[in-house]
């Protein structure tokens, strides 16, 4: 029986990756969250329990976005991300102000029956 993603990605690394966005604006409102829990020393913590953590922050260019092209962008970008992290056998975690582009990129990578 072939592998799934999420049998072959390493129990011991992490890839973080923060989104740090609320309805497409950078670090504003819950935007502000993956910033904040990434300051209080995630990533340390985690590997203080022995953890090979890695952290990626996915931003936008300053240019114009409709909150509907943010987001298509930001899952985009994220989609990304996830696929270089199962890549490295890294389990991928997202940190995000919403919860659309996070969900949409590890569903379109991983798939909805491999979420854990």
């Amino acid at each position: 029986m072939p592998q799934s993603c999420t049998d072959r990605v390493s129990k011991s690394r992490i890839s973080l990756i923060a989104l740090p966005y609320d309805s497409g604006r950078l670090d504003t409102r819950m935007g502000r969250g993956p910033r904040a829990i990434l300051e209080r020393g995630l990533a340390e913590q985690l590997r203080s329990k022995q953890f090979d953590v890695a952290v990626t922050s996915i931003r936008l260019a300053d240019t114009f976005r409709t909150e509907g092209s943010a987001l298509v962008e930001l899952q985009r970008q994220a989609a990304l991300a996830v696929r270089e992290a199962v890549s490295r056998d890294a389990r991928p975690l997202l940190i995000s102000g919403n919860c659309g582009p996070a969900a949409l990129a590890a569903t379109a990578v991983l798939g909805p029956k491999r979420l854990e």
